[in-house]
């Protein structure tokens, strides 16, 4: 079985799909289930689709590198999520007159729980530097 090994190059579009290129300069990404897409000599290609329903490739073992490093999925969902419920807090002690509506959860409590919840998801390693549990409990005391 050949190997073909992609590197990584950093993610593009809305869904933030990452992308990778081959030494032959060669596009590719990965799908929701891990699965390689074939996109083509242009990045910004349409993707044709898996790598299985390509002849050329349909032998081939994909090794991705380089992004070891980089948030899975489900904790780039949890920063994005902690950023909202931040931006909501902002929104909420300063121009939106502390209409409870404005934020995400039904009160306060709740909004400033799933905060911590949150933040306590992450590592120490992978804690996001936009946001300390300080400021999460600056929050909580200027919202109550």
């Amino acid at each position: 079985m050949e190997k073909l090994i992609l590197n990584y190059t950093g993610h593009r579009g809305m869904g933030g799909e990452k992308i990778y290129i081959s030494d032959d300069e060669v596009y590719f990404s990965k799908d929701n289930y891990n699965e390689i897409i074939y996109i083509g000599k242009d990045i910004d290609s349409d993707p044709w689709g898996s790598v299985k329903t390509i002849e050329k490739y349909k032998d081939t073992e994909f090794i991705t590198k380089g992004d070891e490093n980089e948030p899975t999925d489900a904790e780039r969902f949890n920063y994005m999520m902690l950023s909202r419920l931040k931006a909501d807090c902002e929104y909420y002690l300063n121009y939106g007159n502390r209409n409870i509506k404005i934020l995400w959860a039904d009160t306060v409590a709740e909004h400033i729980q799933e905060m911590k919840r949150l933040w306590n998801i992450f590592g120490t390693d992978k804690k996001p530097e936009w946001l300390t549990m300080d400021k999460i409990i600056k929050y909580e005391k200027a919202m109550n």
